[in-house]
C-alpha cells in the first residue's frame, strides 16, 4: 500500500476511534512522582498512571505512617512495578510516625493492608534501597527539568518536612493532585475505627493533618479530589463484570480482576468507591471532573475536628476542589486503561 494511503487510513481510525490511544500517544508527555501509603485503592491507582503512556513516573515515595508499613507496602510496590516492566523507577520509604498530633490505623487494619496482596503476584525477597523518600523526593524535583506533577494518595508527610526544608522546591512543582478530605460531606474516619469521636475528616488528611496544613499553606496548585465527588462513584458489580470480561486481555487485567475479586464482598455491599483511582484518573483528565476554586484551611485542633477540611473565607488557600465527575466517562476511561496492551506488551 502506497504510504499516502496508509497515513490516510490511520487519520480515519484515529478519527472514528473513541478511545484513540494514537492520538493519545501524541499528547504532551508528563512527568509524575507518586506519593502513596501503599493501600489498596493505592495499587489501583498506580497501576492505571503507570499503564499511562502520556506518563512518566520518576519516583514512588512511601508514607509508612499510613495504611502500610514500610517493608511490605515496598514489597507490594516493587512487585507491581515488575508486573508492568517498570523496575527502573526508583521506590522509597518516608518516616514511621506523623507530625505531633498526627494518627494511624488499627494495629490490625495496617496488619490487612500489609499482606492484601499475598498470593497475588509472584513474591519478591527485596529490600529498601538508596535513599530515604525525603531525599528522593528532593534529588527528584531539584533535578527536573521542569516542573512536575505530583499524585499524592496517602498523608503528606513527605512532602510538607521536604517543603519545610526545601521551600524553593514548590516551583518544581506544577500541580499536586491530592486523594483528600471532606467538604460538605461527612468524614469516613469511623467506617475503619468506630471508636473515634471524630466525625468530619478524612483518613489522608487524619494521619496527618499537621503536614495537610503544612501542605495547603505551602502556595503549591493544589487539586483536591475529596470525599464530596469520590462518593458519587462506587466500584459496583457492573465495573466488576466488565472487569471479568476483559481480566485475559493482559496480565495487568488479570492482576486488577483478581485484586477486586479478593475484596467482592466490599462490592456487594456497595461501600468501595473509586476514592485514589479517580484522582489518579482526574490527574490525567481533568475535563472528566467539575473543579472549583475554594478558600480551604486544614484544622488541627480540637480532637474531635482534627484533620476537618473547611472553607475559610478569611484564613484559607484558593485550591482546586474536584466536586463533581462524569462517572460514566470516568469508569471508561479506567478500565480501558487497564485492559489495553499499548504501554505493556504481554508476552505470548
Amino acid at each position: 500500500m502506497p504510504k499516502i494511503y496508509r497515513y490516510l487510513w490511520i487519520c480515519i481510525f484515529c478519527f472514528l476511534t473513541p478511545f484513540s490511544w494514537a492520538t493519545m500517544h501524541l499528547a504532551a508527555q508528563r512527568d509524575f512522582i507518586i506519593d502513596t501509603d501503599v493501600g489498596v485503592d493505592d495499587i489501583l491507582a498506580i497501576a492505571y498512571i503507570l499503564h499511562r503512556p502520556e506518563i512518566t513516573v520518576k519516583a514512588i515515595t512511601i508514607e509508612s505512617n499510613g495504611n502500610a508499613h514500610c517493608a511490605p507496602a515496598y514489597a507490594n510496590l516493587f512487585n507491581l512495578l515488575k508486573l508492568q516492566r517498570k523496575m527502573d523507577i526508583p521506590i522509597a520509604c518516608g518516616r514511621s510516625t506523623s507530625f505531633p498530633g498526627g494518627h494511624q490505623f488499627p494495629d490490625a487494619t495496617r496488619k490487612y493492608f500489609d499482606t492484601f496482596m499475598d498470593n497475588l503476584l509472584p513474591k519478591s525477597n527485596v529490600i529498601q534501597q538508596g535513599l530515604g523518600a525525603q531525599d528522593l523526593l528532593f534529588k527528584t524535583l531539584h533535578s527536573a527539568p521542569q516542573p512536575m506533577d505530583i499524585l499524592a494518595l496517602g498523608p503528606l508527610t513527605t512532602i510538607a518536612e521536604t517543603l519545610d526544608k526545601h521551600p524553593e522546591l514548590k516551583n518544581k512543582i506544577r500541580m499536586i493532585y491530592l486523594m483528600g478530605g471532606a467538604i460538605s460531606v461527612p468524614g469516613n474516619i469511623l467506617d475503619v475505627d468506630p471508636a473515634q469521636l471524630n466525625k468530619v475528616a478524612e483518613w489522608n488528611i487524619y494521619f496527618d493533618p499537621y503536614a495537610a496544613k503544612k501542605v495547603f499553606e505551602s502556595h503549591v496548585p493544589i487539586t483536591l479530589v475529596p470525599l464530596d465527588v469520590t462518593n458519587q462513584a462506587n466500584i459496583d458489580l457492573e465495573f466488576y463484570n466488565k472487569m471479568n470480561q476483559r481480566k485475559n486481555d493482559t496480565s495487568l487485567a488479570a492482576f486488577i480482576f483478581k485484586l477486586l475479586d479478593r475484596n467482592k464482598q466490599m462490592i456487594l455491599d456497595n461501600n468501595w468507591y473509586f476514592w485514589d483511582p479517580m484522582a489518579a484518573v482526574i490527574s490525567s483528565n481533568e475535563s472528566i471532573a467539575i473543579i472549583k476554586t475554594l478558600p480551604l484551611s486544614v484544622l488541627v485542633k480540637p480532637e474531635r475536628l482534627s484533620g476537618k477540611t473547611v472553607i475559610d473565607k478569611e484564613h484559607g488557600r484558593p485550591i482546586r476542589v474536584c466536586l463533581g465527575i462524569d462517572s460514566k466517562k470516568f469508569k471508561e476511561i479506567l478500565l480501558n486503561t487497564w485492559v489495553h496492551t499499548y504501554a505493556i506488551q504481554d508476552d505470548g
